[in-house]
This record gives C-alpha cells, sequence and structure tokens, in this order.
C-alpha cells in the first residue's frame, strides 16, 4: 500500500513498538510503500534495512496522478533496475 507521512515528523523504529530504538525520521507527506504487520504498526523499506512507524500517523494514497518529485540536480540516471551499476 502506498501511504503519506500525516505528521510534521514521524520517528522510524527499528521494531513496531514504541520503546524500540528510533532509526531515523520521515517529514509530512513523504510517500512510502507499506506492509501492515501488527497492532496498527507498518513496516517499509528503509535504507538497506526495513523500518516500522505506527499507521496512526499515515494516510492512504488514492490517486497515484497527485505524485509529485522534483530534482535537483543539474544531471540525473534513470536507470533500468535499482542499482547503480543497471544500465541508463
Amino acid at each position: 500500500m502506498l501511504d503519506a507521512v500525516s505528521a510534521n515528523l514521524l520517528n522510524v523504529r527499528s521494531l513496531p513498538s514504541t520503546s524500540s530504538t528510533v532509526v531515523g525520521q520521515l517529514t509530512r507527506g513523504m510517500v512510502i510503500v507499506t506492509t501492515p504487520v501488527q497492532y496498527n504498526w507498518v513496516q517499509f523499506r528503509f535504507g538497506s534495512t526495513f523500518g516500522f512507524v505506527s499507521g496512526s500517523y499515515l494516510q492512504k494514497v488514492h490517486d497515484l496522478s497527485r505524485l509529485t518529485g522534483s530534482v535537483n540536480t543539474d544531471l540525473l540516471n534513470i536507470r533500468q533496475a535499482p542499482s547503480t551499476s543497471a544500465r541508463y
């Protein structure tokens, strides 16, 4: 599922628990691909590992045409696969 962060700042945790270690943060409007885990917690790809956030601070993304982004570099390679060694 696609979810957008609705909190100004959302802690990413190592396990689905408020007592687990904070491994990073997400900001309002960021969109992540989530998988439900337990008790309203979701799991998502976070760097080279997985992170967990409470689903209470996410909103479902229903309209994919509204997803936009911006490029802040002079040159961007679009690759055929998610790898820096993939062809572009």
